[in-house]
C-alpha cells in the first residue's frame, strides 16, 4: 500500500508513503468507514503528503475528487497537508484550494503546508492537546 493509516481521538490520518496506484483511494476510503463506525461520530479526515514523496498523479487526483462526496458523508471536514516549500508544492496548495472554493467544499476542506500548521489551525478540534496528538502522531509512525 501507498500509505499508511490512523485514528488518533477523533482524526483519521492517511499518511501517503508514495503515489497511490490507481484504485488505493477507494481503499483509503472503506478504512475511513471503518474508523467513522467504530467511533461512532463523523471524524476530521486528514490526508498527508509528505515532502519527498511526489505529487498524486492527474489519475489519483482525480480519483479522489470523485471519492470526496463519499469522504464527506463520513467526515467533519476534510483537511490536506501538502508539505514543502518548493513551487510545484506552493501551486499544487493553491490549485486544490481554488478547487475546493469552485467545488463550493470550502467551508468543509482545508489545505495546509504542514502536519505542524494543521494541528495548530485546528487544535480546538482535536479531542487532544497538541503536545499529546503531535506525539501519538510520532508514536504510531503518522508523523
Amino acid at each position: 500500500m501507498a500509505f499508511r493509516t490512523g485514528l488518533i481521538g477523533n482524526v483519521f490520518i492517511v499518511r501517503c508513503m508514495s503515489v497511490p496506484a490507481s484504485g488505493e483511494n477507494r481503499a483509503v476510503l472503506g478504512v475511513l468507514r471503518e474508523a467513522r463506525r467504530q467511533l461512532g461520530t463523523p471524524v476530521i479526515f486528514v490526508n498527508v503528503i509528505p515532502d519527498g514523496v511526489d505529487l498524486p498523479s492527474a489519475e489519483a487526483r482525480s480519483d479522489m475528487q470523485a471519492i470526496t462526496p463519499q469522504l464527506l458523508e463520513c467526515t467533519d471536514a476534510i483537511q490536506l497537508v501538502i508539505a514543502g516549500d518548493g513551487v510545484m508544492r506552493t501551486m499544487m496548495r493553491s490549485l486544490v484550494r481554488a478547487m475546493t472554493v469552485a467545488g463550493r467544499r470550502g467551508n468543509k476542506v482545508a489545505v495546509h503546508p504542514s502536519l505542524e500548521e494543521f494541528v495548530r489551525a485546528n487544535e480546538k478540534s482535536l479531542g487532544l492537546d497538541r503536545v499529546t496528538f503531535m506525539a501519538r502522531l510520532a508514536r504510531e509512525g503518522l508523523s
